[in-house]
């Protein structure tokens, strides 16, 4: 099946949903890993970067450029994101300048709340996340 933009951010609500809800039901920590250990299949091909938002902008980025980019790192996929990240970047807008005037973004302050231990902030984050606006096209 092909990720569509619309199975990308069906997935991605799902998956950020589900790490809030577990976060706040078992009071530790919870992350992506443990969503696709909990959720998908081992033999399931993993989606890059444990994102599916991820996954679709990569394969969009390779469909439209592909006679510019023979490079998958070359190809600045983030610009296909199907996620509003509220974000000034224009490379990696779920981790640089969030716009409530931090300079990281959602993903990486769900991170610095990982890394602290804060499974509070980490859930609150995590439902953000999953209520992001898709982008216009």
């Amino acid at each position: 099946m092909r990720l569509t933009k619309k199975l990308a951010i069906l997935e991605h609500r799902k998956m950020w949903r589900w790490i809030a809800d577990e976060t706040l039901k078992r009071k530790i920590i919870v992350d992506k890993y443990d969503y696709f250990s909990s959720n998908v299949s081992r033999f399931t091909t993993l989606p890059e970067n444990r994102c599916y938002a991820c996954e679709f902008a990569i394969k969009r980025c390779i469909d439209l450029d592909a006679d510019k980019f023979r490079d998958i790192f070359k190809c600045h996929f983030c610009r296909y994101c199907p996620i509003d990240w509220q974000s000034e970047a224009e490379e990696c807008m779920c981790q640089d300048k969030y716009k409530t005037g931090d300079d990281l973004g959602l993903f990486s302050l769900w991170h610095v709340c990982c890394d602290n231990g804060d499974w509070e902030a980490e859930a609150k984050i995590a439902k953000q996340i999953a209520e992001l606006k898709a982008r216009e096209e």
